[in-house]
């Protein structure tokens, strides 16, 4: 991964090299909010990309792919972008899952808002849910009673390792008419497409060293591409994974047999 500056700087901002194991993933997730709002924010990149200009830079790369991944183009004319991650409660007064919103001017006086999710991680797979049944059947809309017993059986015995193969195969079978729902609320709160910012439109995620804590690579998502990122295997198949959500399906230890954690 190239060098940058302003990351570095941020590292050093936020102590992340002498920083106890306990504190350094908060820190860490402050730090790529910070890094992506600067980004977002900077001047130049913007005039860099409202004539066409190509990547220079690895910060102007990152703007420029943020920038694509929301369908903005150097035609659109974009006078001027302020993003934040002072981000409001969800209307039900729950945490926000977004982390970054940019707010984007245009000249025909057009104002856009773009809520995105910022996450960053040193292993393939982090938790992005973990409530349980209950809410999980609410926010999600869940009413089919059979699906709900699975749910909350899966829940108790903290695993499948107690389900018969026809339960397996019901839950398969149940939960496969809503899975790309169930992901995208795993993912951003809200199993559909929201007007409300508390809820992402779009994930930016870093991967970093396991060791260092250092960027080795990124990706920039719409939360649609990302869903089809979990579900869908490289044969173009619906993953049989997390009963064709493609989540792994786990627990904390500390919620065992009270919750259930979803991965991704």
């Amino acid at each position: 991964m190239t060098e940058s500056k302003l990351l570095s700087a941020l590292y050093v901002k936020y102590d992340i090299s002498n920083l106890k194991l306990g504190k350094i993933g908060d820190k860490l997730g402050d730090l790529y909010e910070e890094f992506v709002v600067s980004i977002l924010n900077c001047d130049e990149f913007l005039q860099d990309f409202n004539i066409n200009k190509t990547y220079n830079s690895f910060e102007y790369e990152l703007f420029y792919k943020i920038l694509n991944a929301c369908e903005l183009s150097f035609s659109d004319g974009i006078q001027r972008i302020e993003a934040t991650s002072e981000i409001p409660h969800r209307s039900t007064g729950g945490l926000p899952k977004t982390d970054v919103i940019a707010t984007v001017f245009l000249s025909s006086g057009e104002c856009r808002n773009y809520p995105m999710s910022v996450k960053q991680s040193t292993v393939p797979k982090v938790a992005v849910a973990e409530f349980d049944v209950g809410t999980i059947a609410a926010e999600v809309g869940i009413t089919d009673p059979r699906l709900i017993y699975l749910l909350t059986k899966h829940q108790t015995d903290k695993s499948a390792k107690n389900f018969t193969q026809v339960e397996r195969d019901d839950l398969r079978t149940l939960m496969k008419p809503i899975a790309r729902e169930f992901v995208r609320w795993a993912i951003t709160g809200s199993p559909k497409k929201s007007e409300d910012l508390s809820f992402p439109h779009y994930l930016v995620k870093f991967h970093l060293a396991k060791e260092s804590y250092k960027l080795n690579r990124y990706n920039v998502f719409d939360i649609d591409d990302y869903v089809d990122h979990i579900m869908v295997g490289k044969n173009g198949k619906i993953k049989s994974g997390g009963y064709g959500t493609g989540l792994s399906w786990t627990y904390a230890t500390g919620s065992a047999g009270k919750r259930i954690q979803f991965k991704a």
